[in-house]
């Protein structure tokens, strides 16, 4: 379920959903790809609108099915990963390779034909087994589906693999965060720092909506005994605050907390309104 809810979510982001149709995959390792289906490809390549891959009148071809019924589609000219260092060094450790479970970019490929059928198949739900089956695990081992994941790992990994090869699709979801540090006595500012985030996490215990949420994270977090240049160990405040939002805001709600007594991650099952918009 954590998998098909973060697909669904990025599928609807148009901006990303560009990024990974308009992915070149080079014909030899599409040849390695899996869950070939022919009628079912056929069918999506019948559906196919050139329009919608031509966002900004950019120069983009539509390759549909290959010899080997994989659909690809190519982005002329500056092609991303077609360029990227990191792309022609796998490429070429897997000249050869016949197993097709180990393809390098299996996962991206199944990726845009899952995005694909969300697009254009005429039915109210798609299979994603096809690239759940490809997906590998922080160990590199294919994962269990039937195992429950934390969903921010997921997306963290998820996202770290789509910068790899398509850099500018992750843009959208960064920001900049900027803590202050001040002297809890006389509030003399005493330094900054500045953090890019990707997920953006609020608190839920004892919380009822976004607004109480976000009204937590102004308060400021107190640090005892911070060693302080030239002041030595004191107690110091850490202000938090947005420095520069990202294009697509993506909140994790912190639904489990660790109980200390039982040593136990419990989930947080209070109601919790989610607004649709924020001010």
């Amino acid at each position: 379920c954590y998998m098909n809810a973060i697909l669904q979510q990025f599928f609807h982001l148009s901006e990303f959903r560009h990024s990974i149709f308009s992915a070149r995959i080079s014909e030899r390792i599409i040849d390695n790809s899996v869950c070939n289906n022919q009628n079912t490809l056929n069918q999506t390549a019948q559906l196919l609108d050139p329009n919608d891959f031509l966002p900004n009148n950019t120069q983009k071809e539509i390759v549909g099915i290959t010899k080997n019924e994989i659909f690809t589609i190519k982005q002329l000219p500056n092609n991303e990963l077609a360029n990227s260092n990191e792309f022609n060094k796998i490429e070429n450790e897997i000249k050869g390779q016949t197993n097709s479970s180990q393809g390098a970019f299996n996962w991206l490929i199944e990726l845009q034909k899952v995005f694909i059928r969300l697009k254009y198949f005429p039915t109210t739900f798609i299979d994603p087994s096809c690239f759940v089956n490809v997906w590998r695990g922080w160990d590199g081992e294919l994962i269990n589906p039937h195992k429950q994941q934390d969903a921010v790992e997921f997306l963290q990994m998820f996202l770290d693999r789509i910068e790899s090869v398509i850099p500018s699709a992750t843009g959208y979801f960064k920001g900049e965060m900027v803590y202050n540090f001040l002297l809890t006595d006389t509030k003399a500012f005493i330094k900054s720092t500045i953090e890019s985030f990707v997920t953006f996490p609020l608190e839920v215990k004892n919380h009822t909506n976004l607004s109480d949420s976000f009204n937590t994270f102004l308060i400021p977090e107190r640090f005892d005994d911070y060693d302080v240049e030239h002041i030595g160990k004191t107690s110091i405040e850490r202000h938090s605050r947005i420095r520069t939002p990202p294009q697509v805001l993506i909140i994790q709600l912190k639904r489990f907390e660790f109980n200390l007594q039982t040593n136990i991650r419990e989930k947080v099952n209070d109601k919790y309104i989610f607004t649709s918009e924020l001010d």
